[in-house]
């Protein structure tokens, strides 16, 4: 079990930053660890194509046959990149759908990583945070991607379950009102038509004050596990699992779900991811400043891993809900690739500098929720062959 780290908000650098680099001062600290080799110095961020995030957008022209051109160029370089780390297939998580024609390079200086625009209806997601009260909120972000994601790999058997009793699978009582599954089963637009906004990340920035624990979070509106901020994973106790705010206690009672991986090496690391993909695992990458293991941290979503012949994990397609204003031309970041590598300490980083040699931040675990398959099978098995649900019997 790994040693857990809380996940929060740092301020933003008062020093100097320049355009077109790495991505907005993040959730403790967050994405500056990716382009930064030591925890001080400068942190380069992000304004891809002229757009800053603090407002201000320079105009920079472009003729459509240049743009295309470009684009070219870019996949020619991405293709060319892949080959070069000897990458021998791309696994995505079941349901992504991105080519390589997607992709498009940002440089700066020796920065230099692929990127896709926010693209709705790919499998993937992105909830990205308002900075107002949800600022500390990235793991309540990676649970509302893993939510749903897990929610369209289970789509079939959520509609059986929500159809076996309509007046009450997926219906919360609440003093106030109900609080229903419907209502949390689809993200939904932001600004510029971009679906990267989810009401049940709404209700728990709305809800929580603090960092959150993305297990945790999962362990309550699954299993009915009261939310703690304490240490530590949930146990499984079925006196425990208690909590009203859950959708599917029926279904799994005290089973959790969710795991954590504490990441120690390449090999580890490579096995963990390599195999997560192919049992429809969502998944959640904590990293942070390399040498300082229990210090501040941050967490995003994993999509997709590239290996090589050897089966190491040699580059991560992520998505992070720190990027809102990150772009790329006029359009909002979505994917993006990291690479991997382990530095001269055997710690495991993920950079988005050209050099990866010592650079990045250090990655401490993977974070993982099953879909629950047997458990639905079982389920489905017993309440149907009597013609009741579990909670009547």
């Amino acid at each position: 079990m790994m040693k857990k780290q809380s996940f929060t908000h740092s301020r933003k650098p008062k020093f100097g930053m320049r355009k077109l680099s790495i991505g907005l001062a993040s959730c403790m600290l967050g994405m500056m660890f990716l382009t930064t080799s030591h925890v001080s110095g400068e942190v380069v961020e992000v304004w891809p194509y002229g757009q800053n995030p603090n407002g201000k957008t320079e105009i920079l022209s472009q003729t459509e046959d240049s743009e295309s051109s470009q684009r070219l160029r870019d996949i020619e370089d991405f293709q060319a990149e892949k080959k070069m780390q000897n990458v021998v297939y791309t696994k995505w998580l079941d349901g992504v759908d991105v080519k390589d024609h997607d992709f498009r390079k940002i440089v700066d200086g020796n920065i230099a990583y692929y990127a896709t625009p926010l693209l709705n209806g790919r499998g993937f997601y992105d909830i990205n945070k308002d900075f107002n009260r949800d600022s500390d909120k990235c793991a309540a972000a990676v649970a509302a991607n893993m939510f749903h994601y897990w929610l369209d790999i289970n789509r079939d058997n959520v509609d059986r379950f929500l159809r076996q009793n309509p007046e009450k699978h997926g219906i919360i009582e609440l003093p106030d009102g109900q609080l229903k599954l419907s209502d949390f089963l689809n993200t939904y637009e932001s600004d510029h038509g971009y679906r990267d906004k989810s009401k049940l990340f709404d209700f728990i920035s709305n809800n929580f004050n603090g960092p959150v624990w993305t297990d945790k979070l999962l362990d309550n509106y699954i299993n009915g596990y009261a939310y703690n901020y304490k240490y530590g994973r949930t146990i499984e106790d079925p006196t425990k699992n208690t909590s009203k705010i859950n959708f599917f206690k029926e279904v799994f009672n005290e089973k959790i779900l969710t795991n954590n991986h504490s990441i120690r090496n390449q090999n580890e690391f490579s096995v963990l991811l390599s195999e997560a993909p192919y049992t429809g695992k969502a998944i959640g990458l904590s990293y942070g400043p390399a040498g300082l293991r229990h210090s501040l941290g941050h967490i995003i979503s994993v999509w997709g891993a590239d290996l090589d012949a050897n089966g190491n994990v040699v580059a991560i397609y992520v998505t992070d809900s720190d990027d809102k204003k990150l772009t790329i031309g006029d359009e909002r970041v979505g994917l993006k690739r990291y690479k991997i590598s382990t530095d001269d300490e055997n710690r495991l980083r993920l950079t988005a500098y050209e050099e990866t040699h010592n650079t990045g931040g250090q990655i401490r675990g993977l974070w993982t929720l099953d879909t629950g398959k047997y458990a639905w099978a079982d389920y489905f098995d017993k309440t149907e062959q009597t013609g009741t649900d579990q909670a009547e019997q």
